[in-house]
């Protein structure tokens, strides 16, 4: 009787650690996630933002959303579909919350939007973030970016032509 209580407990254990192994794999953050832009099945990926201009002062605010969904010949497939978003800053750390399906399969959406929000901008924070979505394949994920420019005073450059003349233009 001690011996296969003994037994069961090893198998018990074992079965734990192959499960908490797998659910530790499939995590992007673990194995380490770069996108094979050649493989097919990857989220399609779009970027808006609020405002919409990509121009903006020192101190201003936007709102990035990314949102993601499978390709249409992929949404028959729930394993296809979106798993996560997360956002990288213009250093390529990674920022904001990470979105992510729910843990109920029957909630999950086909669509999946995260938003990053960023306020009091500084030199710093300006310059290309970028929106990373993935499913439930290794290295089938998406990634796109969206700029952010400081908004600078307009140079007015004088440009000398071929015949002595001269052309100003606003830059």
């Amino acid at each position: 009787m001690m011996m296969r209580d003994s037994w069961f407990r090893k198998v018990a254990k074992c079965l734990l650690l192959l499960t908490l192994t797998g659910v530790l794999w499939s995590l992007p953050f673990v194995r380490s996630e770069t996108c094979n832009p050649n493989l097919k099945i990857r989220p399609v990926v779009d970027i808006s933002a609020s405002p919409e201009n990509s121009r903006l002062p020192i101190g201003a605010s936007i709102t990035l959303t990314c949102t993601a969904e499978p390709r249409t010949i992929d949404a028959g497939y729930l394993d296809r579909w979106v798993n996560y978003i997360e956002w990288y800053d213009p250093q390529d750390n990674k920022v904001g919350a990470k979105c992510q399906q729910p843990s109920n399969m029957r909630e999950y959406k086909r669509k999946l939007s995260c938003p990053l929000v960023l306020k009091n901008l500084t030199a710093e924070k300006f310059g290309r973030y970028t929106c990373q979505s993935g499913n439930g394949y290794i290295k089938h994920c998406t990634r796109k970016s969206f700029e952010i420019v400081i908004q600078g005073k307009q140079t007015r450059l004088i440009i000398p032509l071929i015949n002595n003349s001269m052309s100003a233009r606003w830059i």
